[in-house]
């Protein structure tokens, strides 16, 4: 999942200053690929600087690591990408970690394993400063009790807000 938002992280803004956020994200969409071929991350970069975004939030684990097969390697290798492309584009740049999966989800625990996996990569290579994390304090509950297991309810999402909230906050200068 891509975030693009309208926050200049170099200036000091007033409190009562709106932030403008535009969701980026697309229904399938993964950073090593598509199960289309098409929106790498890379793609989803210039996307965000064409709509003169001043950061970017990445979260793709999930699409990459079950439905395209992708390692944890792989996945950060295409953070990193991004990440130096947004730096060229003066873009700030922050990643969020994985979130868990529930049943229904199919094999759940091989999921979270493969998770926690590129969770840890995630936060061994990147500044700790623009890491979000999705993935501690998210529970069962926090998802549709009819679903499939990955996509979060509303109190789950307002915890995944408050987290990039505090994350946003703490990046101003």
């Amino acid at each position: 999942m891509l975030h693009k938002i309208r926050v200049r992280l170099n200036e000091r803004r007033e409190a009562n200053e709106d932030i403008v956020w535009f969701n980026g994200a697309i229904n399938g969409w993964a950073c090593v690929g598509t199960f289309w071929g098409g929106n790498s991350g890379l793609v989803e970069i210039r996307q965000a600087a064409l709509h003169q975004a001043d950061a970017v939030i990445v979260s793709a684990g999930t699409n990459d690591l079950q439905m395209l097969h992708a390692t944890p390697q792989a996945v950060v290798d295409c953070y990193r990408n991004m990440q130096a492309a947004a730096a060229g584009a003066h873009m700030a740049f922050f990643v969020a970690t994985t979130p868990p999966v529930y049943p229904p989800y199919a094999d759940a625990e091989a999921q979270n394993r493969a998770s926690s996996e590129l969770n840890a990569l995630i936060r061994a290579t990147f500044d700790p400063r623009i890491v979000i994390d999705f993935d501690s304090g998210f529970t069962a509950d926090m998802f549709p009790p009819i679903g499939n297991g990955r996509h979060l309810n509303d109190d789950g999402e307002k915890l995944r807000a408050r987290r990039v909230a505090k994350t946003l906050t703490a990046a101003q200068p």
